[in-house]
């Protein structure tokens, strides 16, 4: 039973942290990091797809470093099963569109290049309906040998 509500604990948050981000992301304002939630003005950022974001160990250290609490009341003792549902609902929630970044979490994930920086501009540019090459949901085993990998 612990687990059913750590599954529908989980769901909730991620249903949560979208909605936070569709409804702050209005045309012609700033918009919000998928990752480190800091403010992206208009015009700048990185943009990269599901599967680079997720595929990323950085990301992983980044999540399980930064989301300790989330992970202590989520009632899962364990962190790679934790990370692997918050994965599956990232997949889920998020795989449609692509990440926009932060210099910030650009840098954590060794995307902030010329090439993510481009899709950033061309999101910008289309009212942020521009989808790069590669968007859709990530391979979740590869993303789960990811966390699993994440510390090596």
């Amino acid at each position: 039973m612990r687990k059913f509500y750590s599954g529908i604990f989980m769901v909730l948050v991620m249903i949560s942290i979208v909605a936070i981000s569709v409804c702050l992301q209005a045309e012609g304002k700033p918009a919000i990091c998928d990752v480190t939630n800091a403010e992206v003005n208009v015009g700048e950022g990185y943009l990269a797809t599901t599967t680079e974001v997720l595929t990323s160990k950085a990301y992983w250290r980044y999540i399980e470093k930064s989301q300790k609490a989330l992970i202590s009341i989520s009632g899962n003792g364990d962190v790679n099963t934790f990370l692997k549902e918050y994965a599956t609902q990232m997949n889920t929630i998020g795989g449609k569109t692509p990440w926009l970044l932060s210099d910030e979490a650009a840098k954590i994930l060794g995307l902030n290049d010329g090439k993510h920086k481009a899709w950033a501009k061309q999101w910008w540019q289309s009212n942020r309906t521009f989808l790069p090459p590669g968007n859709g949901q990530a391979i979740l085993n590869d993303v789960y040998v990811s966390i699993k990998n994440r510390n090596k």
